[in-house]
């Protein structure tokens, strides 16, 4: 994944609203876990099948994340870059 603080990942489709990218970012991450159960379930030949969509699904539950932290901090009026940052930067930066 890129660094640019002010963009989300250019694969992902930018919500409009933080409250559906709560949602995305919410249904991903029941993704994970039902992956994570077939994967911690599978016979040792589908093993790193299972493994493969384990990670696919992290990817996007980490883009889903990434989404929704963007818009909820541009809801919040925290500039994309204090944010990367981890803190507000004065104005006058």
């Amino acid at each position: 994944m890129g660094t640019n603080a002010t963009a989300a990942p250019a694969s992902w489709p930018m919500a409009a609203d933080p409250v559906i990218a709560y949602a995305e970012w919410r249904m991903s991450s029941a993704s994970v876990r039902a992956a994570y159960r077939q994967w911690s379930n599978a016979p040792k030949t589908d093993a790193h099948l299972a493994y493969a969509v384990y990670t696919a699904a992290l990817d996007r539950e980490d883009a889903a994340a990434r989404v929704y932290s963007l818009l909820s901090k541009r809801a919040t009026g925290i500039s994309p870059a204090a944010w990367w940052l981890g803190r507000q930067l004065p104005d006058s930066v």
